[in-house]
């Protein structure tokens, strides 16, 4: 049967408190904490990070296509998936394809991936839901929008959960929404949408499910119900038939609404939980509604992911919501100077700061990343091998510069020695300037390095290891 292989979670490393929004705004704004993205991130950086989650133990060459998700990708026009796909040094002819527009187009492409592996085409097909959604400073919607990542690696090969039954239903009619070339999140009577948009569809996906799969409330061990609030799900549980036992914490004050992956991360939660034989109800809200019944298999144990609670213990305060705000683009202005960009510079450069490959020289095996053609080593002048950097290594040396404009500043540039070899030159992030030290334990991340020529230039950063590399 085809189901889940492997899933991973990114959750960036600054959270924005709701004392910090009450403060700002002299009135009481939501509970706990929502995940914020640091500057330098998007839906596609953050997508690499969940996607390299879930890869962990898999064989990138063995993957043969990449589903993009997202209501807010970096690119109106231009496909997003296949620079997803390039930072993960896929195949060149790995199937991608961006799904969009609606909070269900996470559940939707982990559909489609199904559909694709069910139909022979394809063996592994790995889905990426990632989004940084925005709202207007002081209105509603603010305390609750997260931003993250979760990605899912579909296959009919030893999968960890299988999935069973499947139903969905559509509507038209507007809940939460954005039109092209705005910035911020509109909503009409959030009551209204409640009763009207969120418990009628979700109401009519989960008994079209129990109608077709014969189900009963008691048979699943786990439900996990997308909420657009901290309280909606619980009256759509109760009206159904689930004891509050069943029903998984939607993880709102913990991370707040992380957009299209927010069900996805319910559900990795559930699973973090799961033995073999759990029956899950999982149902995804936005234009309608989406609903899977899945279960765990055997392969389940010994399965092992950050889970949400340990990604949690490595986040820090983002401090102030000016500081939100700048990450934002909400105030100040960063781009002070134009960066130079071109795609013929994109292409040369794609080998080290996209796709992370170096050269190993045959006459003494030294790793290297700089364009010579003779060895500084053994002098030799013979051919080099491609080879894949690791990700993980040391700060040689570094410097701050205070100058440059930043939200975040200074900059910090450093030396790296890289764990198998190789030495780059790389930005640092997710740091303060005064934690920097020689020989500190670094790994590699994708994030945005700037814009310029009218579109946005990635490559590799540094950010320390949380936990010390332990």
């Amino acid at each position: 049967m085809v189901g889940i292989k492997s899933y991973g979670v990114y959750l960036p490393v600054y959270q924005l408190s709701s004392e910090i929004l009450q403060r700002a705004w002299g009135r009481p704004g939501g509970k706990g904490t929502k995940v914020i993205s640091n500057y330098d991130e998007d839906s596609l950086t953050m997508a690499v990070g969940a996607a390299l989650e879930c890869l962990e133990d898999t064989d990138i060459k063995t993957v043969e296509g990449l589903y993009f998700s997202s209501t807010t990708p970096p690119y109106g026009e231009k496909m997003n998936a296949s620079v997803v796909a390039t930072a993960l040094d896929m195949n060149r002819n790995a199937l991608t394809m961006d799904v969009g527009s609606s909070l269900r187009s996470g559940t939707g492409a982990l559909r489609v991936a199904l559909d694709t592996v069910s139909s022979g085409s394809r063996n592994n097909i790995l889905m990426v839901a990632s989004d940084s959604r925005l709202a207007e400073p002081g209105s509603y919607l603010e305390p609750f929008l997260g931003d993250g990542a979760v990605s899912f690696l579909v296959g009919n090969d030893k999968p960890i959960v299988d999935v069973i039954d499947h139903y969905s239903v559509f509507d038209g009619f507007p809940d939460v929404w954005r039109k092209q070339n705005e910035r911020f999140l509109r909503h009409d009577d959030i009551r209204y949408s409640r009763t009207e948009d969120y418990a009628r569809n979700m109401k009519d996906a989960l008994e079209g499910l129990f109608s077709i799969g014969n189900y009963q409330a008691e048979d699943f061990s786990k439900v996990v119900l997308f909420s657009p609030d901290p309280r909606s799900h619980e009256f759509l549980a109760k009206s159904l038939g689930f004891s509050p036992e069943q029903v998984q914490d939607p993880l709102l004050d913990k991370t707040g609404m992380i957009g299209s992956g927010h069900a996805l991360m319910m559900l990795a939660a559930a699973l973090d939980k799961s033995k073999p034989d759990d029956l899950i109800l999982f149902a995804n809200y936005g234009d309608g509604a989406e609903v899977f019944s899945v279960r765990a298999t055997k392969f389940i144990e010994g399965f092992e992911r950050d889970t949400i609670p340990e990604i949690e213990r490595e986040r820090k305060s983002i401090g102030s919501y000016t500081r939100y705000l700048s990450f934002r683009d909400l105030v100040g202005d960063y781009e002070l100077t134009t960066p130079f960009s071109a795609i013929p510079l994109l292409r040369r450069e794609e080998e080290l700061n996209i796709r992370l490959h170096g050269k190993k020289c045959k006459g003494c095996g030294t790793v290297m990343t700089l364009a010579l053609k003779t060895c500084p080593h053994c002098k030799s002048a013979k051919e080099f091998d491609d080879v894949k950097l690791t990700k993980r290594g040391k700060v040689v040396t570094f410097s701050q510069e205070y100058y440059y404009p930043t939200p975040e500043p200074p900059i910090t540039m450093t030396v790296i020695d890289l764990e198998g070899g190789g030495r780059i030159l790389a930005q640092m992030t997710d740091a303060q300037a005064e934690d920097v030290k020689v020989d500190m334990p670094v790994e590699l991340t994708f994030r945005k390095l700037h814009t310029g020529g009218g579109f946005v230039n990635y490559s590799w950063k540094c950010r320390p290891i949380p936990g010390g590399g332990a």
